[in-house]
């Protein structure tokens, strides 16, 4: 289930499948469906626990508990591993919470990878957890946008990213742009703010794609309204045609 949700996901965002789950989940403002199937037996034990005590249900809740039963077991450990055990005390327990613990909880699984892909988009791209990112509500769904959902989410052609694919994998420093002389790597930074290859085209939106280009900062670019945002589409799209067109005359590349 979990594999389905995640390919809709993506296909629905026009990325390769390669692009990590997480990082997808956090640009939509979603959870993983574990976290709806973990919520649902919470609210189901904790249902359960506030029934008056000669219920049926509540009878034969109390009995595997006091059998321990394979499953009464299993349920205990999960509870005792998320720090849950409140659900079983009655009155004592906060579904809003709980709920909110197991977002939390996910979360930081996240900001804590090592995935140099999954890290670049905590500290660069990303800034709410809780909601879908505005751009994607806002921005009419076109080319630029998906341009600009490839740019984000790290499922660009840039070479930082395809050289990932050759094998043997050449290290980070070897991946240097290909479309000008200055011999740096094509990564995210080059392509917004050095490449020179791009320099008319940066000359041509300088006014619309905001002050915060000046400063040379990727969050801070990208940390605009909707509709800045928009014009930063637009140039992002206009600059990946330009080096698929270049791409196109220049020589194969030599580990392909």
């Amino acid at each position: 289930m979990n594999t389905v949700h995640n390919h809709f996901m993506k296909r629905t965002l026009h990325v390769r499948k390669s692009v990590p789950d997480g990082v997808v989940l956090c640009e939509l403002g979603r959870v993983p469906l574990q976290l709806y199937w973990q919520k649902m037996l919470l609210k189901y034990v904790s249902r359960i626990s506030e029934l008056p005590s000669d219920r049926l249900v509540k009878k034969a809740f109390n009995h595997a508990s006091s059998v321990n039963t394979l499953w009464w077991q299993k349920l205990s450990l999960w509870l005792s591993q998320h720090r849950f055990e409140g659900v079983l005390a009655e009155g004592t327990f906060s579904m809003v919470n709980a709920e909110q613990h197991l977002r939390d909880k996910w979360y930081h699984g996240i900001c804590q990878s090592s995935a140099t892909k999954v890290s670049f988009f905590m500290d660069n791209m990303f800034f709410d957890s809780n909601v879908m990112a505005s751009y994607l509500r806002d921005i009419r769904p076109s080319a630029p946008l998906f341009s600009l959902i490839k740019f984000t989410l790290g499922a660009h052609s840039l070479r930082v990213e395809t050289d990932r694919w050759l094998r043997p994998k050449p290290p980070r420093e070897q991946r240097v742009c290909r479309h000008c002389s200055m011999q740096a790597v094509e990564d995210e930074q080059h392509f917004l703010f050095d490449c020179p290859f791009y320099s008319i085209i940066r000359g041509q939106h300088f006014s619309l794609i905001g002050p915060n280009y000046q400063q040379r900062d990727i969050r801070l670019f990208f940390e605009q309204n909707s509709h800045q945002l928009g014009f930063v589409a637009h140039h992002i799209h206009l600059c990946f045609q330009a080096r698929m067109s270049d791409e196109s005359l220049l020589a194969p590349h030599p580990r392909l």
